[in-house]
């Protein structure tokens, strides 16, 4: 009896960790700048994200819902 309760233990751990890690895969991260003039977020880290940001300021990677939720808009690294 105590082999199947651990067993079922263990099946139902293994599930969460998978449908967590699963779950964190789907999420795209994106960068941007703590910067309150900055208003765009960029899909890797680059050297106008960098410029933009100024010495003052730190980039950080968040989740492209956060960043909408932000109003942050999408800006390419070669325009």
């Amino acid at each position: 009896m105590k082999k199947i309760i651990y067993g079922g233990f263990f099946l139902l751990s293994m599930l969460m960790i998978f449908s967590f890690i699963n779950q964190n895969e789907d999420r795209e991260m994106v960068y941007a700048c703590d910067s309150r003039e900055t208003r765009c977020y960029y899909k890797f880290p680059c050297k106008k994200l960098q410029t933009e940001c100024g010495e003052e300021n730190r980039i950080f990677k968040i989740s492209l819902e956060r960043a909408k939720l932000k109003e942050l808009v999408e800006c390419d690294c070669y325009k």
